[in-house]
């Protein structure tokens, strides 16, 4: 894994499938090494996320990482820093 391999022994996880929260929720308890935090988050709620997993989808399968933040995702990425929320759109 890219954080396991560059050191990064405290990660937080923002993921929008329920099921895969609950996978990895009982997978982080048999390697101790690290800290892993795991969080279900609305993919609206996360559209910095959505935006890179788009781009991806035109890719060839492989990694990439990214030293610099891609200039289509800037704007979302300040937005996230600054705390910028959508809201979200309830029907019940």
């Amino acid at each position: 894994m890219i954080a396991w391999r560059n050191r990064h022994r405290r990660i937080i996880l923002e993921i929008d499938s329920m099921k895969v929260v609950s996978m990895l929720e009982t997978w982080k308890y048999m390697n101790k090494e690290w800290e892993v935090i795991i969080q279900h988050t609305y993919r609206k709620g996360n559209k910095l996320v959505d935006s890179l997993a788009s781009m991806a989808y035109d890719q060839p399968l492989q990694c990439f990482v990214f030293y610099s933040p891609p200039d289509t995702i800037c704007n979302l990425l300040n937005a996230d820093a600054n705390g910028v929320v959508t809201p979200r759109l309830m029907v019940g």
